[in-house]
């Protein structure tokens, strides 16, 4: 009797210790911290703007450009990620040649020596951003590569600072620049180094496929040295 009553006791106790253990082992699983899929990001920047086109690399140079977004990730298993932003930013340039234009004065054109800074603040969009967080050693380490496409439109600027054979001229507001296109639809491609996945340094080059006139022969081009945070 001793016996079976020892052994009901033993019994007892180790389905206790079972059921203690599976408890245990069920909330440590439960209370792992989950990968995050989702992230949200600012990023601020600054750079250079400038234009390309036929004729424009001997008179044309860049001028100084800034950039300030809000960017959302979907991360996959493997480090791919696909995403968008909306940003502040510009577009411009400097201008130092000759132009050839019509003299109301005397009639006729002629040619006259022309230098003026263009500078755009630009609303943007990026509706599509791929990238590859590529793990370095095991470290906190991330190389970043990506690409994507932007569209962004001008909300204000001017031409500025501007002088015709010497002689200064009266600024111009983007809406009076006779052929003035405000919108712009091109690809973003950079790369980035993020440090436990937090910290971001990237650096971007943006080039703009539909151009600043009307004729789109003169091409927007960009480039970023970007500062990001997520969160």
């Amino acid at each position: 009797m001793k016996k079976l009553l020892t052994l009901a006791v033993c019994a007892v106790l180790a389905l206790g210790a079972q059921a203690q253990l599976v408890t245990s082992t069920s909330q440590s699983i439960k209370t792992q911290p989950k990968e995050k899929r989702t992230q949200w990001m600012v990023r601020v920047g600054a750079g250079t703007n400038n234009i390309k086109g036929d004729g424009l690399d001997d008179v044309v140079s860049s001028k100084a450009g800034y950039f300030f977004g809000v960017e959302f990730n979907t991360h996959g298993k493997r480090g791919g990620y696909y995403g968008l932003d909306f940003a502040l930013t510009s577009r411009g340039y400097s201008f130092d040649g000759e132009t050839y234009a019509y003299d109301y004065y005397y009639g006729g054109y002629d040619i006259y020596d022309l230098k003026y800074k263009l500078a755009a603040h630009a609303f943007e969009f990026s509706p599509l951003i791929f990238g590859w967080k590529i793990n370095v050693a095991g470290s906190k380490f991330d190389i970043d590569p990506h690409v994507g496409l932007f569209m962004s439109v001008d909300y204000a600027g001017k031409r500025k600072g501007c002088e015709v054979d010497g002689y200064e001229v009266d600024d111009v507001a983007l809406g009076d620049i006779d052929g003035y296109w405000r919108l712009d639809v091109g690809v973003r491609a950079g790369v980035g180094v993020w440090f436990d996945r937090k910290y971001n340094l990237d650096l971007s080059y943006q080039h703009g496929f539909m151009g600043m006139d009307e004729s789109f022969d003169i091409k927007t081009k960009a480039f970023m040295v970007r500062l990001g945070y997520a969160f």
